[in-house]
């Protein structure tokens, strides 16, 4: 606080040189202005002079209560120091108020901060639970998948094998009966081939002996 004090009384004194050297040029122009008044005087009777002399003294009018202003800060430069340490006096516990306010806001975003990255690293690892969650069930699902494509595989080849072994039955069993009839078929042939012998041989003997009876009865 002393040293705001101490910067505030710089700047009362700094504004105060300023000011003294604003009145002294001012000083210096009311001068200036009256001088011009005093030689413009023998002009009155020119309408242009009477007009100019007229702007002249509202001029110097102006100018002297800027004087007076001026001189009356530039003559109380402790007064108005006074004052302004009074008025940061004032000020201190606002200051202090607002100093306090700005630490509560500070702490109350901290502490919202800190709210937010909890609520993210509990959603994170929520998200982590249930990206870990999903991977064990799929990679549970992919093994079940596997172990079924499996046994459908061992089940398929095992109807096919028994498939393929009743047909090998079957096949045999359709050639075993093929070649029995085959072989039913030779035998009845041969039986019939041998029956026609057997009755052709008959047949030639009886024309053989019909034929030595014709021979004998005419003999």
């Amino acid at each position: 606080m002393l040293d705001l004090q101490l910067f505030t009384l710089s700047l009362l004194c700094l504004g105060a040189s300023a000011q003294l050297r604003f009145v002294r040029h001012i000083q210096g122009t009311e001068n200036g202005l009256v001088q011009a008044e005093n030689t413009n005087s023998a002009r009155l009777n020119d309408a242009v002079a009477a007009q100019e002399v007229a702007e002249v003294r509202g001029n110097a009018v102006d100018s002297r209560q800027v004087v007076a202003e001026a001189a009356a800060v530039v003559e109380a430069p402790h007064e108005a120091v006074e004052a302004k340490n009074e008025e940061v006096s004032t000020t201190q516990s606002p200051l202090e108020s607002a100093i306090a306010d700005a630490k509560a806001r500070q702490a109350k975003a901290l502490a919202k901060i800190a709210e937010a990255q909890a609520k993210a690293k509990a959603a994170a690892e929520e998200a982590r639970i249930r990206s870990q969650t999903a991977l064990e069930k799929a990679q549970a699902d992919a093994k079940a998948a596997v172990a079924k494509a499996q046994a459908d595989a061992k089940a398929n080849a095992a109807r096919i094998q028994a498939d393929v072994a009743a047909a090998r039955v079957r096949a045999d069993a359709d050639l075993l009966a093929a070649q029995a009839r085959a072989r039913a078929d030779v035998i009845a042939a041969n039986n019939r081939a041998n029956l026609d012998a057997d009755h052709a041989v008959l047949a030639a003997n009886l024309a053989r002996a019909n034929a030595r009876a014709t021979v004998l009865a005419f003999g």
